[in-house]
């Protein structure tokens, strides 16, 4: 793959093939540990502010910017909330926080869509600090709230997204990329499990808990 990704660098004046080869490079020297290689590729890539999303966000028609600028956003917000979740300066529960926050401003507690995944798992992730902070109210709030999102999740990515932002806004022909085949109902019955969450122990028999492994397992 390296020395096909290399052969279009070299060969190659299609921008897209270009930028898409010089993201594989990076990806790939980096996994093979390479770091210097994979920086050396990154160096090659355009800058954020020269990508084609933020410029047709901004040459286009009033109406038509609207509508790019709406795509846009959800565009830039897994990478905002991949880039929160990778800051070490600010602890694991912060940064968990600050992704629902962000989302349910952002959305304003409507649907999420596809990015319903990152609510849940931020969600869960709070739960168990706090469990394991023995704070069982908001331990309960989080599982509550994760519960929420696997019911209100159903892979739907032609549904409307939620907030005032993305009124009269449809994803046409979306895609969805996973990096898994389960769903959120199989994830987290498998992740509230005392093996993988015995922080949760001290709550498994009172009746909210029940309630949340009936609305998440069942």
């Amino acid at each position: 793959m390296i020395a096909l990704e290399e052969r279009i660098l070299a060969e190659s004046k299609a921008q897209l093939l270009r930028d898409d080869a010089i993201e594989l490079l990076c990806y790939s020297f980096a996994a093979l540990g390479d770091t210097e290689k994979a920086a050396e590729y990154a160096e090659m890539a355009g800058s954020i502010n020269s990508s084609s999303e933020i410029l047709m966000a901004n040459i286009l028609s009033e109406s038509e910017k609207s509508r790019r600028n709406q795509m846009l956003i959800i565009q830039l917000l897994p990478l905002l909330l991949n880039a929160i979740c990778l800051v070490e300066s600010a602890d694991w529960l912060a940064r968990n926080e600050l992704v629902i926050k962000l989302l349910d401003t952002v959305f304003e507690g409507g649907s999420m869509k596809i990015l319903t995944e990152n609510a849940a798992n931020a969600h869960y992730h709070c739960a168990r600090i706090y469990a394991e902070r023995e704070d069982g109210t908001k331990a309960k709030y989080h599982l509550e709230k994760l519960a929420e999102c696997v019911k209100n999740y159903d892979g739907d990515c032609n549904s409307e997204y939620g907030g005032a932002l993305f009124k009269d806004y449809t994803v046409v022909s979306p895609v969805v990329i996973k990096n898994t085949e389960e769903t959120l109902k199989e994830t987290y019955s498998q992740l509230l499990g005392s093996e993988e969450s015995p922080m949760f122990d001290r709550f498994r028999e009172t009746e909210w808990f029940k309630a949340v492994e009936k609305e998440i397992c069942e």
